[in-house]
């Protein structure tokens, strides 16, 4: 049989594991590809952030030999924030490592490495699922928030900076009324400008992340066709865009893809005055998920199930409005989709791209001596022993992130059609 006291060999080190992982190439996902968040490693489990609140003034004529205006120091405020963890195990058996090793050869070692590789960093390995959660943070960061897995709120960022958030802009999409959109987005421009403070740079971007609806809508409105009509670029609006992005009115627009969350529904019909829609499948389909799209209200959820008709209710009506619609399904809560990470159908959110502080990741150390005193990185690798029995071995990896808007009330989030969507 195979020995687990292999795993105590150099290669199984918890320094060499983590740097081992270190050189695996990066899989990318949508959001950290942008480069928004900036990586601030850090020696504690707090993390520090000082505010300077100041501002310009005019300065008044004096008379010769009159005092001056006298500066005022701007205040400072300093806050904590204790830094989450998060971590993922796999055990492995040595009941599974028995036939490993044909006898007479020498290649166990290579083997179990094999193993551990495909257990930490293959495509559903410990390593990707860190980062897809740690995705799911980086999508709350951009509204304001941090948010567990369940959807509910570990820090919100308004609150902890004493900002109200501004008003859900309604884009007004459905109508397609010539010149009504630009206005807008100038408006969401300029007021993320004003906000800024300094921190909005020649060479920041606004980007809006859009869901699947808004975003139908949004390159078929006439506004942008009539604008595209005479570019050469005319001929991506041509193409269908899903999930790539364009410019208009100073906004950088991209369909975000998210995890495969949201379920296609063909059409819905007022049935007895109750919307009920026909699905292709019900498969993942769980009384109280959120629903969204067009002439939907906020906060609407799948109230029943029929199974036998292959049919779901939802928990309100479309207010008097009659007729079909597409509509998406969208799985948690009002913020991100709870537990999966996605933008609701109807929605958009925008935040600044390339503005220096606003978003960043502090990296905290692990718990353990071997990192005491360092900088924090962004992955941690450890093996854990069954030293009485020796039947198991748990691999570990953690991180320590926190992913930190300094700025919320630089965001902005906006709906489709009406103010009630």
């Amino acid at each position: 049989m195979v020995s687990l006291d292999i795993f105590h060999a150099d290669p199984f080190k918890t320094i060499q594991l983590t740097t081992a992982v270190e050189k695996v190439p990066y899989v990318p996902d949508g959001i950290e590809m942008m480069g928004i968040f900036e990586d601030k490693p850090i020696r504690t489990e707090a993390l520090m952030i000082e505010q300077r609140q100041g501002k310009l003034v005019l300065i008044p004529f004096s008379d010769r030999g009159a005092p001056g205006v006298q500066r005022t120091t701007e205040q400072r405020q300093a806050r904590y924030w204790s830094v989450p963890r998060i971590r993922m195990e796999d055990t492995i058996y040595a009941r599974e490592l028995m036939g490993i090793r044909e006898f007479g050869t020498e290649t166990v070692l290579m083997q179990v490495q094999k193993e551990l590789a495909r257990r930490l960093v293959g495509p559903t390995g410990l390593r990707n699922n860190l980062r897809f959660t740690q995705e799911y943070h980086r999508l709350a960061a951009l509204q304001g928030y941090l948010l567990n897995t369940d959807g509910s709120v570990k820090f919100n960022w308004f609150t902890e900076f004493g900002i109200t958030p501004n008003p859900e802009v309604a884009y007004g999409l459905v109508a397609k009324t010539l010149g009504s959109l630009r206005p807008i987005c100038n408006e969401v421009v300029r007021t993320m400008k004003r906000k800024a403070q300094g921190a909005f740079l020649n060479s920041t971007r606004v980007v809006g992340l859009c869901g699947d609806d808004f975003w139908d809508y949004l390159v078929t409105h006439p506004d942008v066709e009539k604008t595209y009509l005479n570019w050469a670029e005319a001929t991506d609006l041509r193409k269908g865009q899903a999930f790539e992005s364009y410019t208009f009115g100073g906004i950088d627009w991209v369909n975000y893809r998210g995890s495969d969350d949201t379920l296609g529904i063909p059409g819905c019909a007022l049935v007895n005055g109750s919307p009920t829609v026909t699905p292709p499948s019900l498969t993942g389909i769980v009384v109280g998920q959120f629903v969204s799209g067009p002439n939907i209200a906020a906060n609407v959820t799948v109230s029943s199930i029929n199974t036998g008709a292959g049919t779901f209710a939802m928990s309100a009506n479309y207010g008097g409005v009659t007729g079909t619609y597409t509509l998406n399904i969208g799985f948690g809560n009002v913020y991100t989709g709870g537990g999966t990470i996605s933008i609701p159908s109807n929605k958009a959110i925008f935040f600044p791209r390339g503005a220096p502080e606003v978003f960043q990741r502090a990296l905290a150390p692990a718990d353990s001596f071997e990192w005491e005193g360092q900088l924090g990185k962004p992955e941690y690798v450890q093996m854990i022993y069954d030293r009485d029995r020796q039947e198991w071995v748990k691999a570990e990896m953690t991180a320590y992130p926190l992913h930190i808007c300094t700025r919320p009330e630089m965001l902005f989030t906006a709906t489709l059609d009406a103010a009630a969507d």
